[in-house]
């Protein structure tokens, strides 16, 4: 047995880096991250999976595994870490536990027929995803439709929110200990593109509260040449976006599933 599956089965007994004592070992369980570990990366693999064991030991809870710990570790795979979570009335998402999988890599992946295969569809579905999102209108003006190699790799939506995306849960973990327990990343997406949503949710923190969060994330992102172009969009156009759901009728919502 290699000790990267020992550790799966040293459960509380595993001598691994624990969170702050002043946590409970619930707020421990959802501080827990997603992470992933090629295999040319085992050793840290190794720490962050020793770390999470005695989180979930301290919650009872056992990991969920995708491989036998009574097994080599496939050569070929690296480690994911992966918070299980379910939606919770009035908390958002909640951790309720953890998978620790073998993934393939992506060399290994390119080596099988199979595996050009599926990366192919999923680049192609990707591709054409990102049309269709580009000719939705919005304000009855068209964005613009990626042509190149370089626009569809660099200017789909999900780009657009790349600077948030690489800092979002840093920051979420940043205002829950400020006291702002039910922020998530979805609500805080929200509430940094309006203002008037945001004073919706929080309507005795000033809106210079929320730009000062938009500046420090720009930052953040910046110093690992990630494109802020999303969030400094959002600087600019935060006081006029509206996002209000005061209107929403629920009472029909029977009728929609």
């Amino acid at each position: 047995m290699n000790q990267l599956a020992d550790n799966t089965q040293a459960g509380s007994n595993q001598e691994a880096p624990q969170a702050p004592a002043t946590k409970t070992p619930a707020e421990q369980l959802q501080d827990v991250a997603r992470q992933y570990f090629p295999s040319t990366a085992m050793d840290a693999a190794q720490e962050a999976m020793g770390t999470v064991i005695a989180v979930c030991a301290e919650n009872e809870l056992d990991p969920v595994l995708n491989f036998n710990p009574d097994e080599d570790f496939p050569e070929t795979h690296g480690l994911a870490i992966i918070p299980l979570t379910e939606r919770v009335e009035g908390f958002g998402n909640v951790t309720k536990g953890v998978a620790i999988a073998a993934i393939p890599d992506f060399e290994a992946i390119l080596e099988k027929p199979e595996g050009q295969a599926f990366i192919r569809k999923q680049t192609l579905d990707n591709l054409v995803r990102q049309v269709a999102a580009s000719c939705k209108q919005k304000e009855g003006q068209l964005t613009s439709i990626p042509l190149s190699i370089v626009d569809f790799c660099t200017s789909s939506r999900a780009s657009g929110l790349a600077g948030f995306n690489h800092v979002a849960t840093l920051f979420v973990k940043a205002l829950k200990k400020k006291g702002l327990k039910l922020m998530s990343k979805a609500l805080l997406r929200q509430i940094l593109a309006s203002a008037s949503f945001a004073e919706q949710q929080y309507p005795r923190l000033p809106q210079a509260n929320w730009v000062a969060v938009l500046n420090s994330m720009i930052a953040h992102a910046e110093k690992d040449n990630i494109d802020v172009s999303g969030l400094r969009h959002w600087v600019s156009t935060r006081d006029t976006e509206t996002i209000d759901m005061k209107d929403v009728d629920l009472t029909d919502i029977d009728q929609l599933v």
